[in-house]
C-alpha cells in the first residue's frame, strides 16, 4: 500500500470528469428527494455523494446486474442466428465503494468465478478498478467489524482514499490502482504531517458485538424449531432482504420470443418468492413460508461456510433497514441460540 498524494475534495469531480474522458466511471451519485444514493455512471456535471450514506443497492449491482441479456437470435426461412451479448464496452473504474460491498464480491467471486466461469461476472470483474472509500462503519445498522471485515482498508479494493479535513489522502494498493494513479497525478498533492497523520489514525466503530454463531448444538438442533415459525411469522416474504444484500446471488433464466427472433435473458431471483423452487411438473419442495425462511438464513449461515469457507454476510445492515418489519440476520441468529437454550432448561 503506497500513499500517492492528498486529494482536496472540491476537485473530486472535476477529476472523474477528466476520467471519464478514458474510462466509464461509475460513482455514488443522490437518488430522488429524499437523501438516498445510488451507484451509477458519472457523467460530467454531476455531483458525487461522498460521505455516510450507504447506496442501498450494494455493489453486485454493477457486475450482477439485476437484468442482463445472454444472448438474442433471430430466424429466416434458412437458418437461425444466435448473437452472444456484450457484458462490457469500456474498461471502468468505481469510485466511493464501501468495504463491505468489496468483501461481498470475494464471496460472489467463489460463486461465479470457479468453474465453470461466469464469463460475463468475469469480463466485468476483470475490466473494472475498485476505489474505496475509507469507511468509519458509524451507521446504527453496520456491524462488518463482527465478521472480521475491515472497512478502513478493505482487502478487494485497488485504491482507498481515507477522508481527512477538506479532502482525502489516497492509497494504491494493486498495479491496477497503480495505473488509476497516473491519471490522478494531475489533483495529488504532498499531503502534509497532520494530514498523514489524521489518516493512520482513521479508525472504524463499526460493531463488533453481533454473533452469527451457531447454537451450541449446532444448526442441525433448530431444524424444527418453533424460533422459524417466529421468524416467518414477522416475514411478509417480499423478498427485498435478498434484492438489498450485497451477497445473494441467485438467479432464473427466461426466453423471450418476438416475431420472427428474441432473446434469452437472467434476471435476479429470490428465495423468498414462493414459485423460487417450482419445478416444471408443479411440484414445489419449499411450500411454506417457513422453510422458505429458513433456507434463506441457513444457506447465509451454514450452507455458503461449507461450500466457501465463510458466512454470506458483510455486516453491512441492509437486510434490516430494508425489511418492513427492521429485521436483520443477527436478531435471527439470537433467537435460535435463545430458543435452544430455552429447551435446553
Amino acid at each position: 500500500m503506497t500513499v500517492i498524494g492528498y486529494m482536496k475534495r472540491s476537485a473530486l469531480e472535476g477529476v472523474l470528469g477528466d476520467i471519464s474522458d478514458k474510462l466509464e466511471v461509475i460513482a455514488p451519485l443522490p437518488s430522488g428527494d429524499k437523501g438516498a444514493v445510488e451507484l451509477r455512471r458519472f457523467e460530467k456535471g454531476a455531483q458525487v455523494s461522498i460521505g455516510p450514506v450507504k447506496p442501498m443497492l450494494p455493489l453486485k449491482t454493477i457486475f450482477l446486474p439485476p437484468v442482463e441479456q445472454i444472448f438474442r437470435f433471430s430466424k429466416s426461412e434458412n437458418e437461425t442466428t444466435v448473437t452472444a451479448s456484450t457484458p462490457i464496452t469500456r474498461d471502468r473504474v468505481v469510485f466511493g465503494a464501501l468495504g463491505c460491498d468489496i468483501a461481498a464480491l470475494a464471496l460472489i467471486d467463489e460463486v461465479f468465478l470457479r468453474e465453470p466461469v461466469d464469463e460475463a461476472y468475469r469480463e466485468r470483474r476483470t475490466r473494472t478498478t475498485i476505489v474505496a472509500l475509507a469507511c468509519e462503519g458509524q451507521g446504527p445498522e453496520c456491524f462488518c467489524a463482527s465478521v472480521g471485515i475491515d472497512p478502513v482498508r478493505p482487502g478487494g479494493a485497488d485504491v482507498v482514499m481515507i477522508p481527512v479535513k477538506d479532502g482525502f489522502i489516497v492509497e494504491t494498493i494493486t498495479k491496477k490502482g497503480e495505473q488509476l494513479g497516473t491519471m490522478l497525478q494531475g489533483a495529488l498533492r504532498d499531503p502534509t504531517g497532520p494530514q498523514k497523520k489524521t489518516a493512520r489514525s482513521f479508525t472504524s466503530t463499526s460493531r463488533s458485538d453481533v454473533d452469527l454463531s451457531a447454537p451450541a448444538g449446532g444448526w442441525s438442533a433448530v431444524w424444527e424449531s418453533e424460533a422459524w415459525e417466529d421468524a416467518s411469522a414477522r416475514c411478509i416474504g417480499c423478498g427485498i432482504c435478498t434484492v438489498v444484500c450485497p451477497t445473494c446471488h441467485c438467479f432464473d433464466v427466461h426466453d423471450e420470443r418476438h416475431g420472427n427472433g428474441g432473446e434469452r435473458f437472467r434476471k435476479w431471483d429470490s428465495c423468498m418468492a414462493v414459485n423460487f423452487t417450482m419445478m416444471a411438473h408443479g411440484e414445489n419442495p419449499r411450500p411454506q413460508h417457513r422453510a422458505r425462511v429458513r433456507q434463506r438464513y441457513m444457506h447465509k449461515l451454514v450452507y455458503f461456510p461449507e461450500n466457501h469457507g465463510a458466512v454470506a454476510c458483510v455486516g453491512c445492515g441492509r437486510c434490516a433497514v430494508a425489511c418492513p418489519n427492521r429485521t436483520g440476520i443477527g436478531e435471527v441468529a439470537d433467537r435460535m441460540r435463545e430458543r435452544e437454550e430455552d429447551s435446553n432448561e
